[in-house]
């Protein structure tokens, strides 16, 4: 079986897999209410597996936040960046990437991780927000491809990003949503239509398939859901 270097021992694939996996039970937890109040205790009851166990893939709650910090910075990493060239209707589909980037982005490294990540880790604090930077400015770069196209308005891109950041943030919310009895997929649904009305020109609104993005808000409710229900 192969084999991979962790620490001080060659780790096998399997351990690997199981480190992932519990991994990703945690950084649900750490979405839905941050990690500054858990101890390890907590973390190894969300592990489902024995104190021994737990120990032998992480050392500490500190092991384990950076390595979740790590599975973020690996995610934005391998995210597509958007195809600047190919016809119109490519193109907005890469508008419709992007969407489906922020609505992840969003959900998974949420406000709750982000502010207990600045209070513990400075490091790890500012390189997963460089990492988010550097995702913004290949948006960026698109949009002022879609000026020159002549498909998008112009706008103060980096006001742009803040509100689609500040608003998604917001909008799929739970305690908003319940608070308000809305429904998620028409929330991100009458979302993406302001945002599609508010980016690009008036000729273009009738030429955007927009049948990509439904399946888009589909899988991300179902997501949510799993999540958060």
């Amino acid at each position: 079986m192969a084999t991979m270097k962790r620490g001080s021992y060659m780790a096998t694939q399997h351990e690997v897999a199981k480190r992932h996996a519990l991994l990703e039970r945690m950084a649900v937890v750490f979405m839905r209410e941050g990690f500054s109040q858990l101890t390890m205790n907590d973390l190894i009851k969300v592990m489902g597996v024995s104190r021994r166990t737990a120990y032998k893939y992480f050392s500490s709650k500190e092991d384990i936040v950076h390595a979740v910090v790590k599975l973020y910075l690996d995610y934005i990493e391998d995210l597509d960046i958007p195809q600047l060239n190919g016809d119109v209707a490519n193109f907005f589909r890469q508008f419709q990437m992007l969407f489906d980037q922020s609505l992840t982005i969003s959900r998974t490294i949420s406000d709750e991780f982000l502010s207990d990540l600045k209070s513990a880790n400075d490091s790890d604090y500012r390189n997963l927000q460089d990492a988010l930077n550097q995702q913004q400015q290949q948006a960026i770069i698109y949009f002022e491809t879609g000026v020159k196209r002549g498909l998008f308005r112009t706008y103060q891109w980096d006001v742009l990003l803040l509100q689609d950041r500040v608003m998604v943030r917001g909008l799929i919310d739970r305690h908003f949503l319940l608070r308000h009895s809305l429904n998620l997929t028409k929330v991100l649904t009458d979302y993406y239509n302001l945002k599609k009305t508010q980016l690009l020109l008036p000729e273009q609104l009738n030429v955007i398939d927009d049948q990509p993005v439904r399946l888009i808000i589909e899988y991300f409710v179902n997501e949510y859901n799993r999540t958060f229900l």
